[in-house]
Order: C-alpha cells, then structure tokens, then sequence
C-alpha cells in the first residue's frame, strides 16, 4: 500500500473548522454540523492539503505532489477527486462556493 505525503502526523492535534464543516486530520474525518460525511482518502487527502495552505493558491502540480507522493497520475484523477470533494462540500448549492 502506497501511503500518501498527506497523513495525520504533518498536522497539529485538533480540527479545522470553515463555515459547516469540521476536518479532523488526524482521525481522518470531514463532518457538516456534526454530521460525520463520506469523503474518499484521497479527496481528504486533497481537503487536508488546501486547509494546511488557506488562503493562499495551490496549484495543481503542488496537490499531484503532495497527494500522490510516488506515484505518476494525470490531471484527470485529480479532477475526479476534486469533483467529489466540492460535491460532498455542496459547491454551488444554495449559492455555496
């Protein structure tokens, strides 16, 4: 099993909080009022990687990098997990961007 550079030991204890949600890194959990959600390794992976760097712009080849650390993907895996994240994340419900 191939781990990724993104894991629980490059984050201080405790949990990330942005608007409904809750990212707790190091038990690998997303939540939504407090409402555990189903999120795949690597869209958390990929969650963890642009709340360590809020506010500042990431690129794509910054999140291949980081999130598949050994291992030669396309761009188009990174599309489909990033679609995942922002349909688990409600992106562009109710106006939510």
């Amino acid at each position: 099993m191939v781990r990724s550079v993104v894991d629980e030991d490059r984050f201080a204890k405790g949990s990330f909080s942005f608007g409904p949600f809750k990212l707790v890194p190091e038990q690998r959990r997303l939540e939504k009022s407090g409402v555990p959600l189903r999120l795949s390794a690597r869209g958390l992976d990929i969650l963890a990687v642009l709340v360590e760097h809020a506010g500042e712009v990431v690129s794509k080849k910054d999140l291949l990098v980081r999130v598949w650390a050994d291992v030669t993907v396309d761009e188009g895996s990174l599309r489909v997990h990033v679609a995942g994240l922002r349909k688990v994340l409600g992106d562009g419900e109710e106006g939510a961007r």
